[in-house]
């Protein structure tokens, strides 16, 4: 066991940070697995370990670890994501309330290009639902991390899906729910995490949401959610 101790809050920011720079390398589809059966060592692998540390500069100042406590806070991080995985509980990564004024993180300009923006503002011509869905608070695009929406008002606490209803974010206005799993408050303001449903055209556009919204499930003509409070919600479109 290790005698060295760290803030928790450093662990998880790590272990998230390499989790999600491994699923936008490989797929987020395909890295649970990994993740389980490695006990967390798939995301220790040299190239990513780098990328998440020069992230995490200069707030941590991890590179000014000693060496021993540096493999410890590694094998730390890889632990934690291997527990967070097999519990199915999210691996978020610290939230700056701070990037809702512009809808992304400073970081995003090294994961997404100005193609994918392109590609993703080609939308169906009708998005409907066969209920009202409730709309409220604005996307923040924080890759390879997940996105997020920050809103001024709480969910219902039967909402189970929301439109969101700022998309600034992606320069333009469209029409994207997510799966809420989960909200908390912040002061004024409430963070709702989750999964984003977003209707998707083709492969190539898939894979551009997938750079910009990790967290998402995409579809093309129709999406069923099953168990919400009124019953299954069907979401259709025409492209």
């Amino acid at each position: 066991m290790s005698s060295y101790e760290f803030d928790p809050v450093a662990v998880h920011e790590f272990a998230a940070q390499l989790y999600w720079r491994l699923a936008h390398r490989e797929g987020a589809a395909n890295i649970d697995h990994r993740v389980i059966t490695t006990a967390g060592e798939a995301v220790l692998e040299p190239s990513l370990v780098n990328e998440a540390m020069a992230a995490m500069q200069p707030l941590w100042r991890l590179a000014s670890l000693p060496a021993e406590a540096l493999r410890s806070f590694k094998q730390q991080a890889a632990a934690h994501a291997f527990h967070r995985v097999r519990q199915e509980q999210p691996l978020l990564g610290q939230v700056i309330f701070e990037d809702a004024k512009s809808g992304c993180a400073p970081g995003v300009k090294h994961f997404v290009t100005p193609g994918d923006y392109d590609k993703v503002r080609d939308a169906p011509m009708r998005v409907s639902a066969d209920r009202t869905i409730p709309s409220l608070g604005k996307l923040v695009i924080r890759s390879p991390l997940p996105a997020v929406v920050i809103s001024e008002t709480p969910p219902d606490n039967a909402a189970i899906i929301i439109r969101v209803a700022d998309t600034s974010a992606l320069g333009v206005d469209l029409t994207l729910y997510l799966h809420v799993q989960d909200w908390d408050r912040y002061v004024d303001r409430y963070l709702l995490i989750g999964n984003f449903v977003i209707p998707t055209k083709d492969a190539v556009q898939g894979r551009a949401w997938s750079r910009l919204i990790p967290n998402s499930t995409r579809f093309y003509r129709e999406f069923k959610a099953q168990g919400t409070p009124d019953g299954d919600l069907a979401i259709a479109t025409s492209w």
